[in-house]
């Protein structure tokens, strides 16, 4: 009898001490943290929460941001190749010119979009070239 009583408040002390721990775990976010979208634009999912896109318009924008990390990561390597040409001691590594990539992408996310949604794309866009400025 004793050791019954013994081994229940020994499984209801391991219970409460598991508790703080599995609650703690709970409040984290699950699954993976949204990747950024090419060219420094926002991810797709907060890209569709903020402009409420229609699921074809997400799809539609999922399309452009794939057709367009594969240009980023071409112009990339473009860079690097030219970079190992150059072997001028200390000269810089030329950087990938991507502003006409990201122009073009704003394009065809912008045909993609209502008026309403063309605006607050915008203002998002212009939201994060405030950021990438301060840091």
């Amino acid at each position: 009898m004793r050791k019954t009583a013994l081994l229940i408040g020994v499984v209801a002390l391991a219970c409460m001490a598991v508790s703080p721990a599995s609650a703690a775990q709970a409040k984290q976010p699950q699954g993976p943290q949204e990747q950024p979208g090419p060219l420094g634009f926002p991810g797709i999912k907060h890209l569709s929460e903020s402009l409420k896109l229609t699921p074809e318009q997400t799809q539609a924008v999922q399309h452009i941001y794939s057709e367009y990390q594969k240009k980023e990561h071409q112009a990339q390597q473009e860079a690097a190749k030219e970079a190992a040409k150059d072997k001028t001691p200390g000269a810089k590594a030329p950087r990938a010119d991507t502003k006409g990539l990201r122009d073009e992408m704003a394009t065809e996310i912008k045909a993609v979009l209502t008026e309403d949604q063309r605006k607050n794309f915008d203002e998002l866009i212009s939201e994060l070239g405030k950021k990438k400025k301060k840091t």
